[in-house]
């Protein structure tokens, strides 16, 4: 006695040495399969039986052909334009079948079978074959596997509830593009919803009017890597909530909406691509990143992004251009940003931007200052400046003595280029304490005690150089008598250390 099939609601028989029917055993690589127990020609018998079993025993089925007939039509034993529009009406639900590899030589081909019916809702199905060409063939994949690489073909949806193709499937290899999807004219599906990647999803070469990605709000997945490449997205592409080890676009037009949030991404590179339309990343996170040569048309939205790591080199937007407004607020970069060779329309929104890095350069600095100036936030436009003057100094460091760089140091000791109030305010403490000693001593006549045998020579000399500062009009009636150039000299700081104060301070309070 055979046994029957172990499989739930199945009273097909097993397979020898298996304990399950040919529709539901595991399936092997076809030349294992075509020669094992002849599985590939009876899993075609059996699933002719199965289409039958469909049409012809389910409650609400009316069928006006006779089940004979049928059969016959699809062996290809009967041609007969009423049986054939019966069958062209035909959509079957296959439930937890595995569909084993397939040659289009074989007498069993189950696809010969497929192009007979109008379509087929394949749940909790498992396929070997690489893919399905089947054009106008309805088609709706609902919690499938696909355990070999996947190439999709243009189909037909069946109609469901999210309009997708491929529900809640799980994908074993690569999935990649046929070039036929540019034969797609209309958007009126999309293509993943709610899947499962375990490897690299390919789109090249291609013009995409559907949207590729449907997924629910709260669904989160990893993709190892995103490959698009000249191709063409006309519709929407929206991808949220996903880690990926590597995203490359490279010379892609998106003319719809790109949404990127809470993404998490090793590596990021775009590179000669236009986005027609939004761009938004938002609170995604990118380990690497790198734009270039790219054309953004619309808003950019980068909020709340984290870019970067401690030693990386900078976020870089190298030869990008913004044709409208760009929105970094609240975004971090850990590495430092570059936008030295960017080209934007309009200034930049960098609240509460965080860089966390010395790579930032001081072009990109002088950009953040300049954004915070043109909205009237002073208080972070001087705290960018002191870093613009800050990388400027670092700049020069390899140059020579020069008055510029002489004034820059002195900037950077005074007062960390307006950075700082407390170190201008304890040098005029200190310059007065110093000043207020040398008055002491003179008074005191403990300068001359110094070096007593040459106080001619130092009084002569002294005397020179009071005549000078007393010849300075303004000065002069604040000079202290016999040690008028000294005091001279001490205002001069003075002057230049109440100046850095001031500026320090304004710096610190002046109004948004």
């Amino acid at each position: 006695m055979e046994n029957q099939c172990a499989t739930d609601l199945c009273s097909n028989s097993a397979v020898r040495e298996q304990s399950e029917c040919p529709l539901h055993c595991e399936k092997n690589d076809y030349g294992i399969d075509f020669h094992n127990n002849f599985v590939l020609s009876k899993f075609y018998d059996e699933l002719i039986n199965y289409i039958l079993k469909q049409v012809y025993e389910l409650p609400l089925t009316r069928p006006i052909v006779s089940k004979d007939d049928f059969r016959s039509f699809l062996l290809d034993e009967l041609e007969s334009e009423a049986v054939e529009a019966f069958a062209r009406e035909q959509i079957i639900v296959f439930d937890h079948i595995k569909f084993p590899e397939r040659d289009s030589r074989d007498r069993f081909d189950y696809f010969n079978l497929l192009k007979k019916i109008k379509g087929a809702h394949f749940n909790y199905c498992q396929f070997l074959y690489l893919y399905f060409d089947l054009n106008d063939f309805q088609s709706f994949f609902q919690d499938c596997e696909f355990l070999k690489e996947w190439t999709l073909y243009p189909l037909d949806m069946l109609g469901n509830v999210n309009r997708v193709l491929y529900q809640n499937c799980k994908f074993s290899g690569n999935v990649s593009f046929s070039d036929h999807f540019n034969l797609l004219e209309k958007s009126d599906y999309s293509v993943f919803n709610d899947c499962e990647f375990n490897s690299e999803i390919n789109i090249n070469g291609i013009i995409v009017n559907n949207s590729i990605f449907n997924n629910s709000n709260s669904f989160q997945q990893n993709v190892s890597k995103l490959s698009i490449s000249d191709s063409t997205i006309k519709s929407k592409f929206i991808l949220n909530k996903t880690s990926f080890d590597e995203i490359t676009i490279k010379n892609v037009e998106f003319e719809s909406k790109f949404e990127f949030k809470e993404n998490n991404i090793r590596n990021l590179n775009i590179i000669n691509s236009n986005f027609g339309k939004v761009f938004d990343m938002y609170d995604s996170k990118v380990k690497k990143v790198s734009f270039f040569k790219s054309i953004f048309s619309d808003f950019a939205g980068f909020e709340c992004c984290e870019f970067g790591y401690e030693g990386e080199k900078p976020t870089t937007f190298k030869y990008v251009t913004f044709l409208s407004f760009v929105n970094f607020r609240n975004a971090t970069f850990n590495s430092g940003l570059d936008l030295e060779n960017a080209n934007l329309k309009e200034m930049p929104n960098f609240l509460n931007v965080k860089l966390l890095s010395n790579n930032t350069n001081r072009e990109t600095l002088r950009i953040i200052k300049h954004s915070f100036d043109k909205v009237g936030n002073h208080i972070e436009a001087n705290k960018y400046f002191s870093l613009e003057m800050e990388r400027h100094k670092n700049d020069m460091a390899g140059e020579s003595w020069s008055q510029e760089k002489i004034v820059f140091l002195l900037n950077d000791k005074i007062s960390k280029f307006g950075r700082s109030y407390f170190r201008p305010a304890c040098l005029v403490v200190v310059l007065s304490l110093i000043f207020q000693a040398i008055v002491f001593s003179y008074e005191n006549n403990y300068l001359y005690k110094i070096y007593p045998e040459y106080n001619s020579k130092i009084a002569s000399v002294v005397d020179f150089f009071n005549g000078i500062a007393l010849s300075i009009i303004p000065f002069s009636r604040f000079l202290y008598s016999g040690i008028e150039f000294i005091s001279l000299i001490f205002y001069i700081m003075y002057a230049t250390l109440i100046w850095q104060l001031v500026i320090s301070i304004k710096s610190h309070t002046r109004k948004n």
